[in-house]
C-alpha cells in the first residue's frame, strides 16, 4: 500500500468503489473519506475487519465466454485433494483437469489454506451450469455462466438496416383508450408505423407501478421489474368482458365515461384518475370469473412465475392494507415469508387473485400488441425498455430486502443533462449478494423484459460497468462510482438475448470510460447514438464516421423533441428550475453554435436550404442520420407531430411535469393515434427514411 493511501482507500479500492474519478468535463475529482465509507457500509464492509477471500472454497459466481473458457480457482486445506466437475444444465456432466498452481499456502484465521485451479474448457455448451467441488469428502457448489462471446444479430439486422417509431406509450392515446395509453393503442400504433414502412417501436418500459394512488408517474422508478403495469390494459379488451351481461358491460361504461371526462381538458395525463377508474371496471370482469376455455391457461401462467407472482400480489395487497412504505410496517410484515403473511394471504385470497388475473391480462395484451406488430409487416416489433432500477419502497425490494444496498441510492454525477448531478431514489443491488445468488433474480428481470418483444433497450447500461452511488444525506455530486461484474451482467443479457432471438440496445450515454463503448460492440451489442451528442476533436461527428453497432436518433426522452431544441426550449426550462451553473446567456450561445455547426452540415451535404421552416430542418434532420452506418433508426413520433415539450427533465420531480405530458403539436393541441393518418410530417418522415431499404 502506498503510504499516502489511508487504509479506507485501500479497502474501498479493493472492493471496487472509486476513490476518485473523471467528471464529464475531463476534471479529475477525489472522493471524500466520509463518502467511501458510507459506500463500503452499505456493502457490509468495515475498513476495520478485513476479509481474506481464501476463506471460501469457491467463488460465488463463476462466468466464462463459450469461445474463451477460462480457470476456476478453489481454495482447500493445505495438503488436501480437491477434484471439480461440471454439472450442465441439460442434466450431463464432465471432470475438470487440474492445472498447474505455484501459489504458496497462506494462513487464513490460523488455518492454512492452499489454492488449487482448474480448466475452464472452450466450448462448453450456453447455460447457467454448476461447478462442483470435492475436497475431504465435502461438496461445494457454485453457479458457471457461459455465455455467447457476441450476441447473434438477428437476420434482418444481418441483411439490412431498419427504422422504427419512438414513443412514450402513456402519452398516445385514441378516442377509445381510457386517458392514458395502453397496450390496445400500442397495437395501433404499431400497424401505423408499418404502413409507413417502420420495422420496430421502441416504447418505454412498462414495468408495474404503485398498487395505491397515488400513482408514480415515471416509468424508470417502477415497483417491480418482473412484472407489468395494469394500467395499460383496456377493460374492454380483458377476456370474459364480452361475455358479461348486459348491465355490467354498462356500469363500465360509465365508468370509463367518468374518467373520459375527467381527463378531456386536463392539462396533464391523470394517472391516478386512469388507475382508478380501470381498476374497478377490470373487477367486475375479474368477478365474473374467467372463461371456461382460458383457465387453464391462467393457471399455467400462474405455475410458470411461481412463488414471485404470489409474493408480488402480497405487496399489492398489504400496499393497500397498511399504505405507506413497507419499510415502516410492522416489522413482521416486513418480508414476504413472515409467519403472518400465511394468515393474511387466506384473509384476502380473492384480492390476491385479483392481482395475479391482472398480470395474466397484461401479459396477453403485450403479447396481442407483438403479435399485431409482426402482422402488420415490422419485422421486429415492439422493443421494450427496461429502467435501470426499482423504488425503494416497491414491491421488488420488499420481496427481495437483502439484495439491495441501504442508505445509498442510484445517480450520476453532474453532467450535461443536469448540472448538479442526479438522485433517483433507486436503491441498488449489493454485487456480493448478487453473486452469492448466481445473479439469479437479474437473469428474472432480464427474462421478464424480453417476454413478448422484438428486441430490449437497457437504460443506462453503463451502471453494469460502474454505478454511481449517493449516501443518504448528501447530493448527488458526493457519491461515488462502484465497479460492477460487467462480464457476468453483459454476459446475461447476450445469453438471454440470444436465446430470444432479440437485439439488444444498450442507452450509453453520458460520462463513460472510453472503452466501454467498443466492448459493447464487441459483444455484439447496439450503443446508442443521438446526433446532438455526437462530437470529434474537430466539432460536430458527420454522421458518415458514427458507429454501425448503434440505435441513431435526433433526440431521447430525456430531451426536448427537435421542434423545441430548435428554439432552445431545453436550456429555458433547465435556467427556469435552477439547474445550470452557467449563465442563461453563456448556454444558450452554446447551444446556438451546436445548432449552427450541424445546420452547416445539412447545408453542405445539400439537405437543406437557408429559408427552410422548421418542419423541413426536422426532415432534414433525420435525412441526415441516414447518411450515419448504424443498423437501427429511430424516428421519435414527438417529432414526427411538430412537438416541443420534453417528456422528462432529468434531476427534477415535481418541478417539471415529468411523465405527464400529452403527445402534442406544435400548438400544443392534444394528437391522437387516430389523428396520425391524417398528418403530413410522418408521411414526409416516412418517405426520407424508408430510402434507407435501398441502401
Amino acid at each position: 500500500m502506498d503510504a499516502n493511501t489511508s487504509s479506507v482507500t485501500a479497502v474501498a479500492q479493493a472492493a471496487g468503489v472509486f476513490t476518485s474519478f473523471q467528471d464529464w468535463k475531463g476534471v479529475e475529482h477525489t472522493i471524500p473519506e466520509t463518502t467511501q465509507r458510507a459506500v463500503l457500509a452499505a456493502l457490509g464492509i468495515s475498513p476495520e475487519v478485513v476479509c481474506d477471500p481464501w476463506e471460501e472454497p469457491l467463488p460465488s459466481c463463476v462466468t466464462v465466454r463459450q469461445n474463451q473458457g477460462g480457470i476456476l480457482n478453489v481454495q482447500v486445506n493445505a495438503g488436501t485433494d480437491a477434484a471439480v466437475a461440471f454439472e450442465f444444465e441439460d442434466g450431463g456432466s464432465m471432470a475438470a483437469r487440474q492445472v498447474e498452481n505455484n501459489l504458496a499456502d497462506r494462513n487464513v484465521g490460523g488455518r492454512w489454506r492452499g489454492q488449487a485451479s482448474f480448466h475452464i474448457p472452450a466450448g462448453l455448451p450456453l447455460g447457467y451450469h454448476q461447478a462442483r467441488l470435492t475436497t475431504e469428502g465435502i461438496s461445494f457448489a457454485t453457479r458457471l455462466i457461459v455465455t455467447p462471446d457476441v450476441v447473434p444479430l438477428p437476420d434482418v439486422l444481418t441483411r439490412s438496416r431498419v427504422w422504427g417509431i419512438m414513443a412514450q406509450l402513456y402519452s398516445v392515446i385514441s378516442h377509445v383508450s381510457w386517458g392514458i395509453g395502453d397496450f390496445a393503442d400500442l397495437a395501433e400504433l404499431a400497424r401505423w408505423a408499418a404502413g409507413l414502412g417502420a420495422d420496430y417501436v421502441l416504447i418505454n418500459p412498462i414495468h408495474a407501478g404503485d398498487w395505491t394512488t397515488p400513482v408514480g408517474n415515471s416509468p424508470y422508478l417502477p415497483s417491480s421489474r418482473l412484472f407489468i403495469s395494469p394500467l395499460y390494459i383496456r377493460p374492454e379488451t380483458a377476456p370474459g368482458y364480452t361475455e358479461l351481461p348486459a348491465a355490467q358491460r354498462e356500469r363500465i361504461a360509465e365508468i370509463k365515461l367518468g374518467v373520459l371526462t375527467a381527463t378531456l381538458t386536463a392539462a396533464r395525463i391523470e394517472r391516478d384518475t386512469a388507475w382508478l377508474a380501470k381498476r374497478a371496471a377490470l373487477h367486475i370482469v375479474f368477478e365474473a370469473g374467467v372463461p371456461e376455455q382460458l383457465r387453464a391457461e391462467f393457471a399455467e401462467f400462474c405455475a410458470s412465475k411461481g412463488d414471485s407472482l404470489t409474493h408480488f400480489a402480497a405487496w399489492c395487497v398489504f400496499s393497500e392494507l397498511f399504505a405507506g412504505d413497507w419499510r415502516d410496517w410492522e416489522p413482521m410484515l416486513r418480508h414476504p415469508t413472515s409467519s403472518q403473511r400465511a394468515k393474511l394471504l387466506a384473509e384476502h385470497a380473492s384480492e390476491i387473485a385479483f392481482v395475479k388475473w391482472l398480470q395474466w391480462v397484461a401479459d396477453r395484451e403485450w403479447a396481442a400488441a407483438q403479435a399485431a406488430a409482426k402482422t402488420a409487416g415490422m419485422r421486429i416489433g415492439i422493443v421494450t425498455d427496461l429502467a435501470v432500477g426499482v423504488s425503494r419502497s416497491g414491491a421488488d425490494t420488499w420481496m427481495f430486502s437483502e439484495l439491495y444496498a441501504s442508505n445509498v441510492t442510484l445517480g450520476v454525477p453532474p453532467d450535461a443533462y443536469n448540472q448538479l448531478g442526479q438522485e433517483w431514489g433507486q436503491s441498488p443491488w449489493r454485487p456480493d449478494r448478487m453473486a452469492a445468488l448466481g445473479y439469479q433474480p437479474f437473469i428474472d428481470v432480464i427474462r421478464a423484459a424480453l417476454t413478448h418483444a422484438g428486441g430490449v433497450r437497457i437504460d443506462h447500461i453503463l451502471g453494469d460497468f460502474r454505478s454511481w452511488w449517493v449516501p443518504t444525506g448528501l447530493p448527488p455530486s458526493e457519491g461515488t462510482y462502484l465497479r460492477g461484474d460487467y462480464e457476468t451482467m453483459i454476459g446475461i443479457i447476450a445469453l438471454e438475448a440470444a436465446r430470444a432471438g432479440v437485439v439488444v440496445i444498450g442507452e450509453d450515454l453520458g460520462t463513460s470510460e472510453p472503452w466501454v463503448q467498443n466492448y459493447l460492440s464487441e459483444r455484439g451489442m447496439l450503443g446508442t447514438s443521438v446526433l446532438w451528442f455526437e462530437r470529434a476533436a474537430a466539432g460536430t461527428k458527420p454522421p458518415e464516421q458514427w458507429r454501425e453497432l448503434c440505435l441513431a436518433s435526433l433526440t431521447t426522452h430525456d430531451m426536448a423533441p427537435v421542434a423545441g431544441y430548435l428554439r432552445f426550449e431545453q436550456v429555458r426550462i433547465r435556467h427556469e428550475l435552477g439547474l445550470l451553473t452557467e449563465s442563461l446567456a453563456t448556454e444558450i450561445s452554446a447551444a446556438e453554435a451546436e445548432q449552427v455547426s450541424w445546420l452547416g452540415l445539412l447545408q453542405e451535404r445539400g439537405l437543406i436550404a437557408e429559408t427552410d421552416s422548421v418542419s423541413d430542418i426536422v426532415v432534414a434532420l433525420y435525412r441526415a442520420l441516414l447518411l450515419a452506418p448504424s443498423k437501427m433508426l429511430c424516428v421519435a413520433l414527438v417529432d414526427a407531430v411538430g412537438d416541443r415539450r420534453m417528456q422528462n427533465q432529468p434531476g427534477t420531480f415535481d418541478e417539471y411535469p415529468n411523465w405527464r405530458v400529452w403527445l402534442s403539436d406544435e400548438q400544443g393541441q392534444r394528437v391522437y393515434i387516430d389523428d396520425l393518418a391524417n398528418l403530413e410530417l410522418p408521411q414526409r418522415l416516412a418517405a426520407a427514411m424508408n430510402t434507407i431499404k435501398a441502401t
